[in-house]
C-alpha cells in the first residue's frame, strides 16, 4: 500500500498539483458566494423586511376605513391597493419561498380588482389575504431574530 503511496505521488507532475488547486479553488469561490449570499439576504430581510410589513399594514388600515365607507371610497381603495401590490412586490423579492406564494395570492386578488369584481366582498377578501401575508411575515421575522447569518 505504502509503495503505491510513493509511486503515485511521485508520478504528480506540476500541471496535475495546478489542476488539483484549481478544482479546489473553484470549490471554495462557489462556497463563498453562497455564504455572502446568505449573509446579504439575511441583513436585507433584517433592514427592509420590517420597514414593508410596517407599510403593509398602513395599506391594511387604510383599506378596512374605506371597506367601511364602500361607495364613497372606490378611488380612494384603488389608489390604495395599486400602493399595497407595489409594496407586496417589493417584500416578495425579500422573502422566502412559503411567504413569495401568500404574496402572490394577493397580488393576484388585486390585480382581478376589476369593474366586475368591485364589490365590499372582494375588497374584504383582498384585506384578509393581505392580513395573512402580514402574520407571515412577522412570525418569520420572529424565527429569524434567532438565527445566525454565519451559520
Amino acid at each position: 500500500m505504502m509503495d503505491w503511496l510513493v509511486k503515485t505521488i511521485g508520478q504528480i507532475t506540476f500541471s496535475d498539483v495546478g489542476s488539483i488547486a484549481s478544482l479546489i479553488s473553484l470549490g471554495m469561490t462557489f462556497y463563498v458566494l453562497y455564504t455572502v449570499r446568505k449573509i446579504k439576504n439575511f441583513y436585507v430581510f433584517k433592514a427592509r423586511v420590517p420597514e414593508l410589513t410596517g407599510q403593509l399594514e398602513g395599506h391594511a388600515s387604510k383599506l378596512i376605513e374605506f371597506h367601511g365607507d364602500f361607495k364613497n371610497s372606490k378611488e380612494k381603495i384603488l389608489l390604495e391597493i395599486g400602493k399595497a401590490e407595489v409594496t407586496l412586490k417589493s417584500l416578495e423579492k425579500k422573502v422566502g419561498r412559503r411567504t413569495k406564494k401568500s404574496v402572490s395570492v394577493v397580488v393576484n386578488l388585486i390585480r382581478d380588482y376589476s369593474p366586475h369584481n368591485q364589490s365590499q366582498d372582494y375588497l374584504w377578501r383582498i384585506y384578509v389575504e393581505l392580513q395573512k401575508v402580514i402574520q407571515e411575515v412577522i412570525d418569520v421575522q420572529s424565527d429569524r431574530a434567532w438565527e445566525n447569518p454565519n451559520g
